[in-house]
C-alpha cells in the first residue's frame, strides 16, 4: 500500500547503527541498494573498517533528520488529540497482533486505532477489522521496518477522538524497528517464552530502547526451557527501568497491569 522506495533508493549503505548488519548482511533483508560485498581500500586491501565517505554521511544525516521531524509532528498531533501512540515491536510469531487485541479489550473505554505493518499481506488487518477495530495497512514490500513518512501518510485517514490508543505494529524484526522513531510515545517490546531467554544478549538494541517489555506465552513456562534469571540479567544490564511483565495473549492472562501502565503513561504524557 504505502512504500518507502523514494527514500531507500538514495541510501548508499545500511541504516545507522544497525547491530548485526555488516558485510554478511542477508540480501533479502532489504533497506535499499546492496552494499559492496567485498569493499576495497585505497591500497587495494579488503576494507572492513566501516569507513563511509563524508558526503554519504551527510545524505544519511539529512534522511534521518527528515524522519525525526515527521515523527515529532506525528507525536505532537496525537498528543493534542489525546491519543497515546505505541510502537509495537517483536520478532515474527511473538503475538504482536494478539497482544494488540488483548489491549483493546482491557481498555474498553478508550478509542482504538491500529496501523498494521507487514512486508506483504493484510491478514492481521482483516482480523482486527472483523473485531471492530479501526485498522489501516502498510506494506513495505521488503523493507524491514516502518518509517515516519509512512505513518504520516495514514494519519489523515483516522478521525481521532481521545482518550485513545494508537497501536502501530511494526515489521516482525528484533533489529531494525528499534532504530527508527515513527511518532510513538512508547516503545513496547514483545518477546516469547518459546523463543528462549537469550534474546537480550543477541538483540540488545531493542531491549535498550523499550519502555515496556512483555514476555508473552507465559502459560507455557512450565513446558519450555526459559531461564527467567538469565533473561532478566540481560535485560537489566541494558535497561534498568523498563517494566517486564509476563502475559498470555492467547488466554488474556496478565494484561491488567499492562493496561494500568498504559493509563499511567497517558496521564503523564497527554494533556
Amino acid at each position: 500500500m504505502f512504500q518507502s522506495k523514494a527514500l531507500r533508493q538514495i541510501l548508499p549503505f545500511p541504516l545507522r547503527g544497525h547491530r548485526g548488519h555488516g558485510l554478511d548482511h542477508d540480501p533479502d533483508h532489504r533497506h535499499g541498494p546492496e552494499m559492496d560485498p567485498d569493499p576495497v581500500a585505497l591500497d587495494g586491501t579488503r576494507d572492513v573498517s566501516g569507513y563511509v565517505p563524508a558526503d554519504k554521511i551527510q545524505v544519511m544525516a539529512s534522511i534521518y533528520a527528515e524522519n525525526d521531524r515527521l515523527a515529532q509532528a506525528t507525536q505532537d498531533r496525537l498528543t493534542q488529540s489525546g491519543i497515546l501512540s505505541v510502537n509495537v515491536m517483536g520478532a515474527p510469531g511473538v503475538g504482536k497482533t494478539s497482544t494488540i487485541i488483548a489491549l483493546t479489550e482491557h481498555l474498553p473505554d478508550w478509542h482504538h486505532y491500529v496501523v498494521e505493518g507487514d512486508i506483504e499481506s493484510d491478514i492481521d488487518t482483516r482480523t482486527l477489522r472483523q473485531l471492530g477495530v479501526e485498522t489501516l495497512q502498510i506494506n513495505t514490500h521488503g523493507a524491514c521496518h516502518l518509517e515516519s513518512h509512512q505513518i504520516d501518510q495514514v494519519m489523515s485517514d483516522f478521525d481521532f477522538c481521545g482518550p485513545g490508543l494508537m497501536l502501530i505494529e511494526n515489521i516482525g524484526n528484533l533489529v531494525c524497528p528499534a532504530e527508527m522513531v515513527i511518532g510513538e510515545h512508547v516503545k513496547l517490546l514483545i518477546v516469547t517464552t518459546t523463543d528462549g531467554s537469550d534474546k537480550p544478549y543477541k538483540y540488545p538494541l531493542a531491549f535498550e530502547k523499550a519502555d515496556l517489555i512483555l514476555i508473552n506465552k507465559a502459560d507455557l513456562l512450565p513446558y519450555v526451557d526459559f531461564d527467567r534469571a538469565f533473561f532478566m540479567a540481560g535485560v537489566r544490564a541494558l535497561n534498568p527501568t523498563a517494566p517486564v511483565l509476563e502475559v498470555s495473549a492467547r488466554n488474556r492472562m496478565g494484561f491488567e497491569p499492562v493496561a494500568e501502565w498504559i493509563r499511567q503513561r497517558a496521564d503523564l504524557l497527554l494533556p
